[in-house]
């Protein structure tokens, strides 16, 4: 009985080991700058499907920091298509990102606000990874375009009431949102950003 159980732990291990060692081949961890991150993420990306010359990914990521006080929050998710079976591939993606203060907003007496929303994310771009193993670098074109927005006007307006001691309406807005060259913290669509990644296929 006990030859039996320690066999089949034996079996058990072996295949573990195998099981996970495949597992690792198709996991990648990135770390990426701009983009679908925002600012910046740490993402894990793990291969779904292979299919001739195309692969198949799924991926998804976090990323904070603070800025003088101010949180910075970026939660992408997505999947990419990698043409090619070498070490250089054309990459394409389509994503989704939960950021946080993409845009900020500073009054006069230097209170900041940051915008909060959903953006939908399609990226274009270079890749080099072996697809085996080893160092991943891709750069890539990403517009970064906003669906939904978490903006509390009502709030907002209290609260740049209360700084500025006196009530604001939605005429003053138009003025603040240019005033001194800063923006009202609304989401907003940007169709000239980039982003590079830099990483490691397990």
């Amino acid at each position: 009985m006990n030859r039996k159980i320690g066999f089949l732990l034996f079996l058990f291990t072996i295949s573990f080991n195998v099981i996970s060692q495949e597992m690792s081949k198709n996991l990648a961890i990135t770390l990426d700058f701009g983009g679908n991150s925002g600012l910046y993420s740490l993402n894990g990306e793990y291969k779904i499907a292979k299919i001739n010359n195309y692969q198949v990914n799924a991926r998804g990521g976090f990323g904070y920091c603070k800025i003088k006080g101010l949180e910075v929050i970026s939660a992408p998710i997505g999947l990419n298509l990698l043409t090619g079976t070498k070490k250089h591939h054309l990459e394409l993606g389509l994503g989704a990102s939960y950021i946080k203060g993409m845009t900020l907003f500073t009054v006069q007496n230097g209170t900041t606000f940051e915008s909060e929303g959903m953006y939908f994310i399609p990226s274009i771009g270079y890749r080099f990874d072996k697809l085996t193993g080893g160092f991943i670098f891709k750069v890539y074109y990403s517009p970064v375009i906003g669906v939904f927005d978490f903006l509390n006007k009502e709030k907002f307006l209290s609260d740049m009431s209360q700084i500025l001691n006196r009530t604001i309406t939605d005429e003053e807005l138009q003025y603040l949102s240019q005033m001194g060259g800063t923006y009202y913290p609304t989401i907003r669509n940007d169709f000239g950003y980039f982003g590079v990644s830099i990483g490691f296929r397990l």
